[in-house]
């Protein structure tokens, strides 16, 4: 008697892909001859890639690469089947010269969300690299410096911390503070911070009735 055993497949790039893909947005183009980009958002990433680059997938693999230090390897018919699911998850989000607006608006999202709140004004500091905010009971506060590397890790530095910081203070979900005012005493050393209203900060995370 025979018996079968079957061998389990190895998964394709679009088995791995694919579940990672959490929304897209799609921005027009600036001038009626720029190309619309796409932000596609890969398991906390942003990947950003101009609609004429769609039709081959080296510009996705670069940028998965960066991210993810991951090579994936398409083969025939994968990268169609990719491409075809961002293009139907695609939303609109205006465009392209608002890009700015956009990463700004998903760098507090992350901070809201993704940050870990604190009463120690010592934890800004971590030394694993976390994302911290300390909340003074009237301001949420954190590192500009975790800032910056948020926009450079997950935001590959489309927007510089200066234009994100000037954006939120326009819109009211930062706290402006003179170049005196916005720092805070840390482990022996003073440091640069960005401050948000803490009534408004809870509310965007759901607890705003916490103290």
């Amino acid at each position: 008697m025979s018996i079968s055993i079957e061998t389990p497949s190895r998964p394709t790039s679009s088995d791995i892909v694919l579940p990672l893909i959490e929304k897209v947005i799609r921005a027009k183009g600036a001038t009626t001859k720029a190309p619309d980009e796409f932000y596609i958002h890969v398991s906390g990433h942003i990947l950003v890639i101009d609609t004429d680059k769609m039709t081959s997938p080296s510009a996705f693999v670069k940028q998965f690469f960066k991210h993810f230090n991951k090579i994936l390897p398409f083969e025939k018919g994968e990268w169609l089947r990719i491409a075809e699911h961002i293009a139907d998850l695609a939303e609109d989000g205006g465009y392209v010269e608002d890009s700015d607006l956009i990463v700004t608006d998903l760098l507090y999202e992350k901070i809201v969300n993704d940050g870990e709140v604190t009463d120690d004004k010592n934890d800004l500091d971590p030394l694993d690299g976390g994302l911290y905010l300390w909340d003074d009971g009237r301001e949420i506060i954190v590192l500009s410096s975790v800032v910056r590397e948020l926009l450079k890790e997950d935001f590959s530095n489309q927007v510089n911390i200066g234009k994100a910081s000037d954006i939120l203070n326009r819109k009211g979900k930062k706290i402006k503070k003179s170049d005196n005012d916005n720092v805070v005493w840390i482990n022996g050393g003073s440091r640069r911070c960005w401050f948000f209203d803490r009534d408004e900060f809870m509310k965007a995370r759901g607890e705003e009735d916490e103290q």
